[in-house]
């Protein structure tokens, strides 16, 4: 029980950190092509 739960832990973890590192691509990709165009 305790094993699964640390489980989904490390799960939203990761979820939480990709879902970052997309929102800081998106930025990235946003302020480039702001500067671009």
């Amino acid at each position: 029980m305790s094993a699964q739960k640390s489980l989904d832990r490390k799960l939203g973890v990761y979820l939480i950190a990709f879902l970052i590192i997309c929102i800081d691509i998106g930025l990235v990709a946003w302020v480039l092509g702001s500067y671009v165009y």
